[in-house]
């Protein structure tokens, strides 16, 4: 979603991985637990406040907000039931097959979801995991 062009919109909550179910229900009990957590995470390489924040920091960077967008198909390495587009000069691959997608060894990794595997010097993208490479590194 961070990585589509149009403004951004994020539920109070959304930056720190809080479901819906764990809301507090007035608005004062949500904004403390938020900042709570949100402190928390704050440090933590790979928590959902350091990867959303991170995420903007790289919206911002490549100016995709206002960027046109293209879904792309055919990639030799990427299994056809992966969902791929490309925003400006960044590749999104959102791995919805039931198998990890080898990267090519010059990929250039913006931003993941999850952590990335490593096999014979080749990054593997785990099922269910979107990452953020920059396209030249891929094409």
């Amino acid at each position: 979603m961070l990585a589509l062009p149009g403004s951004l919109y994020l539920r109070q909550g959304d930056e720190i991985a809080l479901s819906d179910a764990d809301k507090p229900t007035t608005p004062l009990e949500l904004a403390s637990m938020v900042a709570e957590h949100a402190q928390a995470q704050s440090s933590q390489f790979g928590s959902p406040a350091a990867t959303v924040r991170h995420a903007a920091h790289v919206r911002d960077e490549y100016n995709l907000a206002c960027a046109p967008m293209a879904f792309v198909t055919g990639l030799e390495w990427c299994p056809p039931d992966a969902l791929v587009f490309l925003v400006r000069g960044v590749l999104v691959v959102v791995n919805t097959s039931d198998s990890p997608i080898i990267l090519s060894a010059e990929a250039k990794v913006l931003l993941s979801s999850q952590p990335l595997r490593q096999d014979q010097g080749r990054l593997l993208v785990p099922p269910t995991t979107t990452t953020w490479l920059e396209a030249v590194t891929v094409a």
